[in-house]
Formats: structure tokens, sequence, C-alpha cells
């Protein structure tokens, strides 16, 4: 195979060692630490991000298992979840965006994900709270003197 710079896939940059560390042991302990990027674009490209595209992986504070995928061209955030579910074979690749959540099961011996479910963002939330979602929020500021 070619040199991985070479292969036709979104290139990926983790910031922090630990968020490194995590995805390495999701894709399998036994993956080099420096082809976790390239495995991780071979797996983006799987859920139809463009292989022109730049993914700059953070990890979540508050749960180290989600992270934020700034995508620099299409100047756009995605969330990435991961799932630890069976040691054997399979973990699950959560994609969320404002318009949907797609939920893929990973096969660690074929670096390859398959959809498990799709559902958008419209179909999760009731009409109701659809239409409270739309109005727009006001704020009330306060002056320091208390009075508003």
């Amino acid at each position: 195979m070619n040199e991985p710079s070479e292969w036709n896939i979104p290139k990926v940059i983790i910031k922090k060692k630990e968020a490194k560390k995590v995805f390495g042991n999701w894709l399998g302990k036994t993956i080099p630490q420096n082809e976790i990027a390239t495995k991780l674009g071979l797996l983006l490209c799987q859920t139809g991000i463009p292989s022109t595209e730049t993914c700059i992986l953070e990890q979540n504070k508050e749960n180290e298992l989600q992270f934020n995928c700034r995508l620099k061209k299409q100047k756009r955030n995605i969330g990435i979840s991961l799932i630890f579910e069976d040691v054997e074979n399979f973990g699950d690749l959560i994609i969320s965006t404002k318009e949907e959540i797609r939920t893929y099961e990973y096969h660690k011996q074929e670096s390859k994900l398959s959809l498990r479910s799709r559902k958008k963002i419209n179909e999760l939330i009731k009409p109701w709270e659809q239409a409270q979602l739309q109005k727009p929020l006001i704020k009330q500021y306060s002056n320091h003197t208390g009075q508003n």
C-alpha cells in the first residue's frame, strides 16, 4: 500500500496525547501511535467526511469518550463518541451533527464501519419541543444598581 500521506482520506489532527491514547485503545491495542490518525481518517472517510477535509479532534472535558471534530474546510463541528462494546471485534462510533445522529458498528479486524442506525434530530424531538426551540431566546440584563 502507498504511504499514508498519499491515501485519499481526510487528515486527522489529534490535539492531546490522552485523546490519542483513547482512540488507540478503541481502534485496537496493537495499533502503533503514529498510525492512529491515519486509521481514524480511513474510518471518517467511510462516514462520508470528504477526503479533502481536515478534522481537528479535541476531547470533551466531561467525558473522555466524546470528541469535537472541527472540520476546517466546511467550518463546522461534528461530535464523535466512542463506545467500547465487545472486546472481540465490535465497538461503536457515533457521529452527531445538527441534522442527525449516525451510529456505526466498528469491525476491528477489517477496519471497517457499517451503519447501524441513522436518526434525524427533528425525529428525536417532539413537535411541541421543536416549536420551543424555534422561539428566540430573550435575555434580561440588569444594571449594576439591580434595577431592570
